[in-house]
């Protein structure tokens, strides 16, 4: 007979799937609880899925605390939202069923991210030949822009892509937030994005910190960036504020007086668009090195976002934008 211990080590996965089983993204994830952690590598077989068209809450008064996925990983889909107002998730080490492709947290096909407060960080490599693991993907998961997902973002968030420790110092660093698919956006207003560190130690290998790609868009208000971004396929980053792009460095002020630089690398027809708001006079209107445009006049108010306070969940938004906008 199986000693209690023996018996406790064998089940190493117990299903936990909230919502139907009929819809979840690929790769075919098998669901395991939130409550039990396998010892040592079996945790990464910790996946929760949320498909059921609810919205669903991590904060450390709920039901779920944040200690509930560290390690594990999320995957939303099926037009379900997560609301993430105090959690911090950690995708296991060397990835979901040892794949570092899988990142801490998945969206797809018409869900919706609300991170207000928290830390998302993406898997930790340590085997050779494997990379960091992304923080956050946002993507549409179908073939049509109907099917998009949408994400955003407040100034009590950090998303880092994961770190890569791996022997052979050929490993990089993990992207943390990665956007793709015809139709998927993201609306960040405040919060730290940082890619992973790379294994060589130099900086070269370095993760991403927004990656966007095959129609993805990036609305970027606020925030602190650490590492390049990325703008792909059919796809644009747009910044609002006072801002300039000389060569591939964007440079300039937010609205809420948040400096930012940082580097954006094109790929394949990608965009980059700078747009100014209605709250700040800039010196100059955006533009890209050596041809400014021309000073821009004095500009009605702004309506600030009413989302995204740490204590309660509110996604209203007015903004004026200017009809005055920069394509790099």
């Amino acid at each position: 007979m199986l000693s209690p211990l023996t018996a406790l080590l064998s089940f190493a996965i117990i299903l936990h799937s909230v919502g139907s089983s009929t819809t979840t993204p690929s790769p075919v994830p098998i669901s395991a609880s939130d409550y039990f952690v396998p010892p040592d590598e079996p945790a990464a077989n910790i996946l929760t899925i949320y498909n059921d068209q609810d919205t669903h809450e991590i904060k450390n008064n709920n039901e779920i605390t944040s200690s509930s996925f560290n390690p594990g990983s999320i995957a939303v889909t099926d037009n379900t939202t997560l609301t993430i107002q105090n959690g911090n998730i950690i995708a296991p080490k060397n990835g979901y069923k040892s794949d570092t492709e899988w990142p801490a947290i998945r969206l797809s096909v018409g869900s919706t991210l609300n991170a207000i407060y928290g830390s998302v960080t993406g898997s930790l490599a340590t085997i050779d030949g494997r990379d960091g693991g992304e923080a956050i993907e946002i993507y549409n998961g179908q073939s049509g822009p109907e099917t998009a997902s949408v994400g955003y973002f407040y100034d009590g968030m950090t998303v880092i892509g994961g770190d890569a420790i791996t022997k052979d110092k050929n490993s990089v660093g993990g992207t943390a937030l990665h956007i793709h698919g015809f139709g998927t956006s993201v609306f960040i207003y405040g919060g730290t994005f940082r890619g992973g560190k790379g294994s060589d130690e130099d900086g070269d290998d370095n993760g991403l910190s927004v990656y966007t790609s095959n129609g993805g868009r990036v609305n970027v208000y606020s925030g602190s960036f650490e590492g390049w971004m990325e703008v792909g396929d059919s796809s644009v980053i747009a910044f609002y504020g006072c801002f300039m792009r000389n060569g591939t460095t964007v440079s300039g002020v937010f609205a809420d007086e948040t400096n930012l630089s940082v580097d954006v690398r094109r790929e394949d027809g990608g965009l980059v668009v700078l747009i100014p708001v209605s709250d700040q006079e800039c010196d100059t209107a955006p533009s890209t090195a050596p041809s400014p445009f021309p000073t821009l006049s004095s500009q009605p108010t702004m309506i600030s976002p009413s989302g995204g306070s740490k204590m309660g969940v509110s996604f209203s938004f007015g903004l004026v934008i200017l009809g005055v906008f920069t394509v790099v």
